[in-house]
């Protein structure tokens, strides 16, 4: 086995035994909030456009699209990497588990774009097929798994601070975390960028 595969399998190793149940828990956590969100703004359009509004600002002082409304693939790809890293780096501060304010964060963002494609007549179920689901089928995973990361980090964080029998050294997690990071979220999100770069306008001008 060389090294590249025996860090693959490592990674696989400790997700599976580590993080899956933490990540899957992430993710049924992340859709209920993007529903909630979306029922709940769908009733205050203003609040849901302000919110879009400013996501999109956001967005655009990032320089993830260009003048011409082109996306730029790899500040894409940077932005994401970034934002799920900085999810996993939350975890660092014990006890308050300030990855779920990223997890709830990008769940009302989505929400608020389901409720606002709502109030000015697009059909959402079209939406969220042509312009969610075929990049977020990437994206949403990748991110929540860094905010699985993060929210396991803290909780070895609090073992350690409270001296509980059994928990590992935060340095020898690291390592596992890096690899999941390495194996797991960077493909995810390249994939996802190399889609939203490319297909999704493609689909959502079949609409809009």
């Amino acid at each position: 086995m060389n090294f590249v595969k025996k860090q693959a399998f490592l990674a696989w190793k400790f997700y599976r035994e580590q993080l899956l149940r933490l990540h899957l828990g992430c993710m049924l956590a992340f859709l209920a909030v993007c529903a909630l969100s979306a029922v709940v703004l769908g009733l205050f359009a203003e609040q849901a456009q302000a919110i879009v509004e400013s996501f999109m600002a956001e967005v655009q002082q990032s320089g993830l699209v260009d003048e011409n409304g082109s996306i730029s693939l790899a500040a894409l790809f940077g932005n994401n990497l970034q934002a799920t890293l900085t999810a996993t780096v939350m975890g660092f501060v014990p006890f308050v588990f300030l990855p779920v304010f990223s997890l709830a964060l990008n769940g009302a963002v989505i929400g608020a774009v389901l409720a606002l494609s709502g109030a000015m007549g697009m059909q959402t179920g079209q939406m969220v097929l042509l312009g969610l689901l075929p990049h977020g089928i990437f994206e949403i995973p990748a991110i929540m798994l860094g905010v699985a990361m993060g929210l396991y980090l803290c909780r070895q964080m609090n073992g350690t601070l409270r001296k509980r029998p059994g928990t590992p050294r935060i340095e020898a997690v690291l390592p596992h975390l890096c690899r999941v990071a390495v194996f797991g979220v960077v493909p995810l999100l390249a994939a996802a960028a190399v889609i939203e770069t490319f297909v999704t306008p493609l689909l959502l001008g079949l609409v809009m």
